[in-house]
């Protein structure tokens, strides 16, 4: 029930104004959330290898109930593993996909499209030379 609450809360964009503005979320919220863009993502990503240390990225999102949402999460897949491979960060940086984020639980083809959105970011990010997780 609590997780199902907070899923909700996570899918208003007036409470993550809300966390993401107040100073004390604010701090908590920046050490965790790169950013909001794939340009974020790669700017933190060459921070985090140029200190020696291995990425791992996520964006954030599950619980996909709409087509057009699970399209646009495996769009900023595709789009961040381009910006990747760009900047030649794939040796140190990787992505994580949860298939509830890319339309596992949409209604009848669920499963099908998820699986299907989650072979184009694996096959991108071979293409690329990172991995998926």
């Amino acid at each position: 029930m609590l997780r199902s609450a907070l899923l909700s809360a996570s899918r208003s964009d007036k409470l993550r104004q809300v966390a993401t503005d107040a100073p004390p979320a604010r701090a908590l919220v920046n050490r965790f959330v790169a950013g909001e863009t794939s340009a974020d993502a790669v700017r933190a990503t060459s921070e985090l290898v140029a200190s020696g240390r291995l990425v791992t990225i996520d964006h954030l999102g599950e619980e996909t109930l709409d087509l057009s949402q699970a399209q646009a999460t495996r769009d900023a897949y595709l789009e961040l593993l381009d910006a990747l491979h760009a900047a030649g960060l794939t040796s140190g940086a990787e992505v994580s996909v949860k298939l509830s984020a890319v339309g596992q639980a949409l209604p009848e083809d669920g499963e099908k499209v998820a699986l299907e959105f989650a072979h184009a970011i694996c096959a991108k990010a071979a293409e690329v030379g990172t991995t998926v997780t």
